[in-house]
């Protein structure tokens, strides 16, 4: 995954993401929050870096376009079975 590059953009502020996120666990989640504490060992795309802890750099997972219900719900899908393993 580090081979390649980020697809950044730049959206306008109107622009909707969908999110689906956990609200619960050891480091909740808030549909209108970014997080700060990290990197999660669970987390495939955490761009804290080391040591753990909280951090100036804040992220939030969303999507757009036609495939958001199917991409973020498969995301916490995979958080939650990892948990559980």
């Amino acid at each position: 995954m580090r081979a390649i590059p980020p697809d950044v953009r730049t959206l306008p502020a109107e622009t909707r993401l969908w999110r689906v996120y956990v609200s619960g666990g050891d480091h909740p989640s808030a549909w209108d929050r970014m997080r700060a504490f990290g990197p999660l060992p669970d987390a495939r795309f955490d761009h804290h870096a080391e040591p753990q802890g909280v951090q100036e750099r804040e992220i939030l997972y969303g999507a757009i376009g036609d495939q958001t219900v199917a991409a973020c719900s498969a995301e916490v899908l995979r958080e939650v079975t990892n948990a559980l393993c």
